[in-house]
């Protein structure tokens, strides 16, 4: 160390001393120039001794300067570095601060959520007792709806709130409201006559008629029949005539069946309006395809089967016939149908007809013998298969038959 700087490349031990005269010289005379003239050449051996010294003395100087040079820009560098530090310490500091704040929140936090939970807790329990009884109930009530046969007001009421599904037709549902207060209805209707009351054979009544009233709705939406408000006011006014019968009415309603008079129209007169035009429809349009339909089977059914006629006959006759295997006796010409006789005229013995249709309805006609009286005039000794034109009630038992219909509910 020369002075307060560091000398990296070391000199002779014969010029330290020079180096220490140089520097105290550079202290004590800062303004000098670096670099020292030589003086001329020297004449005695006094002169260049003092030459040499001289000379010594300024590259001590120089090798001080080249020396002081660097140890001041590590100066600098060293300056900015200490900044760069203290820059990054703060930073850090900051950094530390700010997760020693995190810390502090996130620990807090667990305390505060149980502070808030063991202040919500009173309250949840009481709410998943409220709902563990709401459950139950639930579970109690759907029970004896569908297994304990239960059809008291407060089942009525339960089946209001929650619209449980008793019997299924087709795949729509008949709810259980409506079910239970139609029975209720009955119910009352019956104690009002003094008439004895039997639970299933009730049950089971109004099941019945709400299946019946469900197809028949089923097959007006399938024929696009519907009941408009001009209807309902055309089938009062032939209930009422020119009377204003309306409070009357609705007196009525209420006291036979606790009704009032908007749920009497829709429980009463719009299902009789329906019914009337589907049967109305049924007659016009759908009876002779449905009865050739059948017939069809029928006769597919023979041509499988030919020594089978007198058991088909007596199975699926409508007429009195059916007692005897459909056997007709001996017919003369008149005394039947014009289309029948003219059928018998083609046939010979032992043969079947096709199928014909009469006013009657529709026959397969088969001619056991076939002779002619004193007159001259034939005599036919007949049987035949038949099915008359059937009541449109007849057809809607068919189609609730034919229905898929899936009960939930023990009658």
């Amino acid at each position: 160390m020369v002075g307060n700087y560091k000398i990296k490349n070391k000199k002779s031990q014969q010029l330290k001393e020079t180096i220490e005269l140089a520097v105290k010289d550079l202290t004590n005379n800062q303004e000098k120039p670096a670099v020292i003239q030589l003086k001329p050449a020297v004449k005695n051996t006094d002169e260049l001794a003092e030459n040499q010294q001289e000379l010594d003395l300024d590259l001590a100087r120089r090798a001080v300067l080249e020396e002081i040079k660097p140890a001041e820009v590590s100066k600098k560098e060293k300056i900015k570095e200490r900044k760069k530090i203290k820059f990054k310490v703060a930073e850090l500091t900051t950094k530390l601060v700010q997760k020693e704040k995190d810390l502090t929140i996130n620990h807090l936090q667990p305390v505060a959520s149980l502070r808030r939970l063991s202040l919500f807790f009173p309250f949840k329990a009481i709410f998943l007792t409220f709902v563990f009884l709401l459950f139950f109930c639930f579970i109690v009530f759907t029970s004896g709806l569908y297994l304990g046969r239960w059809q008291g007001p407060l089942m009525v009421k339960f089946t209001h709130l929650i619209p449980l599904p008793i019997v299924y037709i087709n795949g729509e549902a008949i709810r259980a409201h409506t079910f239970l207060s139609d029975l209720a209805v009955l119910q009352n209707y019956l104690k009002r006559q003094n008439q004895p009351i039997e639970t299933q054979a009730m049950r089971r009544q109004v099941l019945e008629r709400l299946i019946q009233l469900k197809v028949a709705a089923q097959l007006a939406e399938k024929e696009g029949i519907k009941v408009s408000d001009d209807d309902i006011k055309s089938r009062l006014s032939d209930l009422w005539g020119d009377a204003d019968l309306f409070q009357e009415t609705q007196k009525l309603t209420q006291e036979l069946y606790g009704w009032d008079f908007p749920m009497y129209v829709e429980k009463v007169i719009r299902p009789i309006i329906l019914t009337d035009k589907l049967k109305n429809n049924f007659y016009a349009t759908d009876i002779n395809a449905y009865l050739q339909e059948r017939m069809k089977e029928i006769l597919n059914l023979f041509n499988n089967e030919p020594s089978q006629f007198t058991k088909i006959a007596s199975e699926v006759n409508e007429d009195d016939s059916r007692l005897t295997n459909g056997d007709l006796g001996w017919l003369k010409l008149g005394e039947t149908a014009p289309e029948f006789e003219l059928q018998l005229l083609k046939l010979e013995p032992g043969e079947v007809s096709p199928i014909i249709e009469t006013r009657y309805g529709y026959h397969i006609i088969k001619l056991e013998e076939k002779i002619v009286d004193k007159e001259d005039q034939p005599i036919f000794h007949v049987s035949h298969i038949f099915l008359k034109r059937p009541l449109f009630e007849y057809y809607l038992n068919e189609q609730i038959k034919k229905a898929m219909i899936v009960t939930l509910i023990r009658i």
